[in-house]
């Protein structure tokens, strides 16, 4: 894939700076739009109209650069992806007799057709998908520690905190995973033996002990499912109160520096709305 995307290096630097250039425009509209609420507030009758203005003029300009970096990744995938299907099926065509029909021609043309198409939304796409959300991630953090550096370690302890934490219940997710599949296992295999054994069961008038032997396995069935929905809900219970602490936390500490007078009131939306941002990249 390396070499491919080096055939290709000047596109691939073209759409990586213009993704840079709409990351950058999205900090300017950040500041804009936070001195534009402070002028607002201010009643600052000089500079509002012009920051309005401002605001309008910026947001088109991140649209049409958005547009502009979406038609580059696309033009780029499709060139990339019809250099590798040319590559595949030149080397098909290399193949001596023997080789060639050692392989069934259908696998052929799946290589060239949807295991292409896989390979570009799983890869290429998926590429320039964390490419924009890290440029994201990149701004947030500079624009929050611009603001307020304190406020900004806080809320990156807290969405590490809401990253790490789930990160290791998924670890007892696994394990109670297992511990199910085993159950269920054990009860699929009895259920089989018992029923390719009804007629000698029924013979020997020991279907009581059968029963005995299903309610054991199904109550140890049931207990591991207790175990692993619980802890399903939790885990997803607990995602969602770290989620609505750190935000809380977030929204009080910047409160506090404004009243403190260390923020002001647009500053306080703006952080606010890039914590939001990193958060949300940070769990893509």
């Amino acid at each position: 894939m390396k070499r491919y995307i080096m055939r290709r290096k000047g596109l691939f630097l073209l759409t990586l700076g213009v993704i840079a250039l709409w990351n950058l425009i999205g900090a300017n509209i950040t500041i804009t739009e936070q001195r534009m609420i402070d002028a607002v507030l201010a009643m600052d009758t000089d500079n509002t109209p012009r920051l309005m203005l401002g605001v309008i003029g910026i947001n088109a300009l991140s649209a049409l650069f958005y547009v502009a970096s979406q038609l580059l990744k696309n033009a780029f995938q499709v060139t990339v992806t019809d250099d590798m299907r040319k590559s595949i099926f030149a080397g098909v065509m290399k193949r001596s007799r023997k080789d060639f029909f050692s392989v069934n021609y259908s696998d052929y043309i799946s290589a060239i057709t949807n295991d292409l198409k896989l390979l570009r939304g799983q890869y290429i796409g998926m590429l320039f998908l964390l490419v924009m959300f890290g440029g994201g991630m990149v701004k947030s953090v500079v624009l929050m520690f611009w603001y307020e550096p304190i406020m900004a370690v806080v809320a990156i302890a807290c969405a590490a905190t809401m990253t790490v934490l789930p990160t290791i219940m998924a670890k007892w997710m696994q394990k109670l995973s297992k511990e199910h599949s085993e159950k269920l296992a054990g009860l699929n295999t009895l259920l089989t033996e018992l029923f390719s054994g009804f007629q000698v069961l029924r013979s020997f008038g020991v279907m009581g002990h059968a029963r005995k032997k299903f309610e054991q396995y199904s109550t140890e069935l049931r207990k591991s499912e207790q175990k692993y929905d619980g802890m399903d809900t939790f885990s997803d219970a607990f995602a969602q109160f770290l989620s609505v602490m750190a935000q809380t936390l977030i929204q009080v500490l910047s409160a506090w520096m404004v009243w403190e007078g260390r923020m002001t009131a647009g500053a306080l939306v703006a952080f606010v709305g890039l914590n939001g941002n990193f958060c949300s990249s940070l769990s893509m």
